[in-house]
């Protein structure tokens, strides 16, 4: 989906020489988990794709950037047994759930004319988790 996505787009961009792609990641873009294979193998293809994306269109005045958020206050994550969550939180640096309008002020970001120098980037949102998760 997220090939196929950014195949729709890349016209349009190349014509104009200009735009921003921003992919979701995740902590498993990053990192192996057990148990997990299926879902890490994916999320390592998306930030593979993303950086392979912004090598090809950069020429093209086009970047291409992979948003990886750790835990973040979703309903998925308000589904889960608050003593999950809790301890969720707790493995976080800064000790607590990012909010999803947190993950978004770092995606608008990514996407605006701030960041017309960054390109083929893995950018983590999540308190610091990703830079010092033990497995």
């Amino acid at each position: 989906a997220v090939f196929h996505a950014i195949a729709h787009v890349v016209p349009a961009m190349k014509q104009r020489r200009r735009g921003a792609i921003l992919v979701t990641g995740s902590l498993a873009s990053e990192r192996g988990m057990a148990m997990n294979a299926g879902y890490v193998a994916s999320k390592h293809a998306v930030l593979g794709l993303s950086r392979a994306v912004a090598l090809e269109l950069a020429p093209f005045g086009v970047r291409c950037n992979c948003v990886v958020p750790g835990f973040i206050e979703t309903p998925m994550l308000d589904a889960l047994p608050p003593d999950a969550a809790t301890a969720m939180a707790a493995r976080v640096p800064q000790g607590r759930t990012g909010s999803a309008d947190e993950l978004a002020q770092v995606a608008a970001f990514l996407l605006s004319d701030a960041a017309a120098h960054v390109t083929a980037q893995s950018w983590a949102v999540d308190g610091g988790l990703l830079g010092t998760l033990s497995l």
